[in-house]
């Protein structure tokens, strides 16, 4: 995958935070275009990468829920990702 180009307009004026997730194992949005946008945005920026998680850890992962709801409750304050200790892949064979 190639790196992220420029932005094209100077995202500095803006002061929403910003809660970025993929996935480890993410094939469709790479972790590391998350780090790009956490640098692009600065300090309003939280770049979470989960463990052993695709595409949409919020959909599969209680501690991506868990996160992302205490983001929109305090967005100003740094998320506690303690939950993303000891994270595994899950199989579910038939």
């Amino acid at each position: 995958m190639g790196e992220a180009g420029a932005p094209d307009q100077d995202t500095s004026q803006y002061v929403v935070p910003v809660l970025l997730m993929p996935g480890e194992l993410d094939n469709n949005t790479h972790p590391r275009h998350g780090e790009a946008a956490r640098r692009l945005l600065g300090k309003r920026a939280q770049n979470l990468v989960f463990p052993a998680q695709s595409h949409m850890p919020y959909v599969q992962d209680a501690c991506a829920r868990e996160i992302a709801h205490a983001f929109l409750e305090r967005p100003q304050e740094k998320v506690e990702n303690g939950c993303l200790k000891g994270a595994q892949v899950a199989f579910d064979l038939p």
